[in-house]
């Protein structure tokens, strides 16, 4: 289960009201970013954004040439040229001491299940109120998890989807069956053998417990399993 960090008030966290925090702020709409920005440092003189990056390219660049200790970033998950998902591996991997948190409107079980196996220790809603923002980055600072109140009701779908152990290959069927493609030209795309795909399509329709492919769409988009598989 996912560990939720309970909503509080952040008065009592007098460790890091007078410490120093810079956050680096990553999404493609400024407006969005400048939002951010009034929040997070309006209540908190001590908290700096470093840096705004409308990509995720931008943002591993400042990363690799920061003069300033980046305490925090904040990214979405959708965006051009590195997505958010992507550039938190790579700091999982190249910066370790940098706490990540998603802020996103995209929060299929899906996304969440993705970020489980991650580095990733928050996960906001775009639609989270001031608070929660406020309070993910405390958490995030104490390296505790922080996942919002929408999130949270997601969690029984979560454990359903890592139950069902969708492969790759399956989630690429399901995103070209819902393109409209027939088995045959499914299997062109994917380069497999036409009785492959049925074999994946027969796995889908069982694991999801249905009894047509227009029933296994529906199951999978509320799962968010319908987006390109190698975008993330």
């Amino acid at each position: 289960m996912i560990n939720v960090m309970p909503s509080s008030s952040t008065s009592s966290d007098e460790n890091y009201e007078e410490k120093e925090i810079n956050i680096l702020l990553v999404d493609d709409h400024p407006m969005i970013m400048m939002g951010l920005s009034y929040v997070l440092t309006d209540d908190h003189p001590h908290w700096h954004i470093c840096e705004r990056c409308a990509n995720g390219e931008a943002a591993l660049s400042v990363l690799r040439s920061s003069k300033e200790k980046i305490d925090i970033v904040i990214l979405d998950i959708a965006m051009p040229k590195l997505s958010g998902l992507m550039l938190a591996e790579i700091i999982k991997n190249d910066f370790p001491n940098i706490r990540v948190i998603i802020y996103s409107m995209y929060t299929s079980a899906d996304k969440i299940d993705k970020l489980k196996k991650s580095s990733v220790l928050g996960f906001l809603d775009k639609g989270c109120d001031d608070e929660e923002l406020i309070d993910a980055v405390y958490a995030v600072l104490k390296n505790d998890v922080f996942y919002s109140k929408t999130i949270k009701l997601l969690q029984p779908m979560i454990d359903e989807l890592y139950a069902m152990g969708i492969t790759p290959r399956e989630r690429e069927t399901l995103f070209y069956l819902n393109k409209g493609l027939l088995s045959k030209e499914i299997a062109s795309e994917m380069q497999i053998a036409k009785s492959t795909v049925d074999d994946h399509l027969k796995s889908l329709r069982r694991k999801f417990n249905v009894g047509n492919q227009i029933e296994l769409l529906n199951k999978a988009k509320d799962y968010g399993l319908l987006d390109d598989p190698t975008i993330d």
